[in-house]
């Protein structure tokens, strides 16, 4: 069986994976605020009124909420464990690069 090399774009991961993941986050902050405001707009613009509409608004936004915190935080903890790995590979051919310069 032949081991296959790994190779890591520490740079490109960096630039066209994290960054775009952490770009998407921060829509999703925005996406989150629209829909709490839409949903909240039932009661707000008098679509239903009563503690009957307050309680399906805030059991929607409560949720949304909880679904977002999931999402972000797995995002996150992906982001993290992508970092990790970038600078793995960064000081393992950092080392390589001293060994292969050495001269002694």
């Amino acid at each position: 069986m032949a081991v296959e090399a790994l190779e890591v774009r520490y740079d490109e991961i960096r630039s066209n994976v994290i960054a775009k993941l952490q770009e998407l986050q921060e829509e999703m902050v925005g996406i989150h605020k629209d829909m709490d405001t839409t949903v909240n707009d039932i009661i707000g613009n008098n679509y239903m009124a009563g503690d009957t509409a307050c309680a399906y608004a805030s059991e929607f936004n409560d949720a949304i909420t909880e679904l977002f915190q999931k999402l972000n935080t797995g995002i996150q903890t992906y982001c993290d464990q992508l970092e990790s790995v970038c600078k793995e590979f960064e000081k393992q051919d950092a080392e390589v690069s001293g060994m292969l310069n050495f001269r002694g």
